[in-house]
């Protein structure tokens, strides 16, 4: 049983009386809309704390409360008890992570292990970069690599396809050299583009540091993701050696709260690999669909990376875990820089159902597919 910081016990909330709501917390999320809170009868409320988070499934009894049931649920999960000896220390923590996966898949991580000075150089490297002129930038043109590495310049890409194309900018590199058993025709196989040192002195090593230092938050990840499922906690050890993690530097121009022209920053899409994790600035804007369709900001935690869930975990779970629509728009009057991460499997795996997602009354959704092909697919519309 958890507590919210009034000292409120979740199972003792008595959930017809007003005074007993939970609070809807500004630290971890607001509504994009406003007026979504304003009443008090189709009042959703988030059921988080930033330190102390439960399952809240299940009410006590009935009210006439409308509760998310974690749709627009971001929760902060200290990830200290991943590297407990203590199963129960790790059994309670990928609860807490499944509830978020199977009702959002979103949610918030700190003490994850990837040092601030890591972060910050990777995020002056990516200023340096994105600073460069056109010209010098676009001698790594994306489009002119056969593995999807290199630069992408502003409105080059188009995420949704009611949009005339995402107003950021980016820098994509994979697994660094072709040392890996992975078949080199795989999407994203063989070497980095990178721009001279000379041009940009250090910039190669800043981003593989924090390139290594995400892979390894993602390996630790991987064993409670597999708690959250019920399987073995090395399920997925074998599946991801050599992980066909993409990391991308991205920047946003500010841009008006409501553009024109169908242009944001990036527009709404899923993630194609099993997950993502971002770090994003303080400039914000990151938003996450609910269930109802609204657009919720998921505004950044300072020592947090966030954590969503991709089109491959949820093909693989069978939709157990849920792989949200989610997008950014830059409205914050200066420049946005984010780091995200896309964990997935190895490019050989089958993304065939696991076996505790799929029952006689919940048969597999999806054909099976080798991660590779997906993926490939997947970039191939993108970079069209």
């Amino acid at each position: 049983m958890g507590k919210l910081d009034n000292g409120i016990n979740f199972g003792e909330l008595d959930l017809e009386d007003d005074r007993n709501r939970l609070p809807l917390n500004p630290h971890l999320l607001r509504a994009s809309n406003a007026s979504s809170f304003a009443d008090a009868e189709d009042r959703e409320y988030i059921r988080a704390d930033t330190n102390h988070v439960r399952s809240f499934n299940k009410p006590q009894r009935k009210c006439r409360f409308k509760f998310s049931l974690c749709n627009i649920l971001l929760c902060d999960s200290d990830l200290t008890p991943a590297y407990s000896s203590s199963p129960e220390a790790r059994r309670e923590l990928a609860d807490l992570i499944r509830d978020a996966c199977v009702n959002v898949g979103f949610f918030y991580v700190s003490n994850h292990t990837i040092p601030e000075q890591v972060i910050n150089t990777a995020i002056d490297a990516a200023k340096r970069f994105f600073a460069l002129s056109t010209e010098e930038k676009m001698r790594l043109d994306i489009h002119a690599t056969t593995n999807y590495k290199g630069y992408t310049a502003l409105l080059a890409e188009n995420t949704d396809p009611n949009n005339a194309g995402d107003l950021h900018e980016g820098f994509d590199i994979g697994p660094e050299g072709s040392s890996d058993p992975v078949k080199m025709d795989a999407p994203m196989a063989g070497g980095n583009v990178w721009p001279p040192d000379e041009i940009i002195p250090g910039f190669k090593k800043d981003v593989l540091k924090y390139y290594e230092s995400a892979l390894n938050l993602g390996r630790t990840l991987s064993p409670l993701f597999a708690l959250a499922l019920d399987l073995e906690e090395d399920f997925f050890t074998d599946k991801t050696r050599n992980s066909a993690a993409i990391l991308r530097l991205l920047h946003y121009p500010p841009q008006e709260a409501k553009p024109a022209d169908k242009v944001i920053g990036i527009g709404a899409h899923t993630d194609y690999e099993c997950f993502t994790l971002l770090y994003q600035d303080a400039s914000g804007g990151l938003q996450v669909q609910n269930a109802d369709g609204r657009w919720i900001d998921a505004v950044p935690i300072p020592g947090t990376i966030v954590v969503n869930l991709g089109d491959q975990f949820a093909r693989w779970t069978n939709d157990t875990f849920k792989s949200t629509p989610h997008r950014a728009i830059n409205s914050s009057g200066s420049e946005r820089y984010s780091i995200p991460l896309f964990f997935g499997t190895d490019y050989e795996v089958l993304l065939e159902p696991i076996r505790t997602c799929v029952s006689e009354t919940n048969p597999p959704k999806y054909p099976v597919v080798k991660a590779g092909d997906y993926v490939r697919s997947r970039l191939e519309a993108t970079y069209q």
